[in-house]
């Protein structure tokens, strides 16, 4: 009919989980990896060893859903450190543990890494600050670098920061 405006029904789905969504998931599988694994060859062998990513799998038992609700504990608290407690077979230095999880509609897959900090971390400039010019920041890095080096006992050269 002319002038009656037009209905729509829009249906969304939320695309970033929440914190309040992975507090009520529950753990389906943790997979730990170690990727540059090497099998342990006897020495009597003509083979060489050869570097393969390993990865293995902690599942519910048949008929059960979800993981026990500390083997989600366990890997929060530890990281990927936690392989060890969970069973993993030990002596492989694992890379990263893949967890999944779920709460019955939706299920997502997180990575929980070995984290690294960087050896130096500097706050360049502050908000409200002009940015450095090329040469400030050099001179900063330069600055923070020679002092973490004699903090390590280490020498520096400022060669390393310079076009030869």
């Amino acid at each position: 009919m002319p002038g009656n405006p037009l209905e729509a029904v829009v249906s969304f789905v939320t695309v970033v989980a929440g914190d309040a969504w992975l507090a009520t998931a529950k753990l389906r599988t943790v997979t730990a990896v170690a990727n540059e694994y090497t099998s342990d060859i006897a020495s009597a062998s003509q083979t060489n060893p050869v570097p393969m990513k390993y990865s293995s799998t902690l599942a519910p038992a048949h008929r059960t859903s979800w993981l026990p609700s500390w083997v989600q504990s366990v890997v929060s608290n530890k990281k990927v450190a936690a392989a060890a407690d969970l069973g993993f077979p030990g002596g492989i230095d694992y890379d990263e543990l893949i967890i999944e999880l779920g709460d019955g509609d939706q299920k997502k897959t997180m990575v929980v890494g070995k984290e690294k900090t960087p050896a130096i971390r500097v706050l360049l400039n502050d908000y409200g600050q002009n940015n450095l010019k090329t040469s400030e920041l050099v001179a900063r890095i330069d600055e923070e670098a020679k002092q973490h080096y004699d903090r390590n006992k280490l020498r520096w050269d400022y060669a390393w920061t310079r076009k030869p």
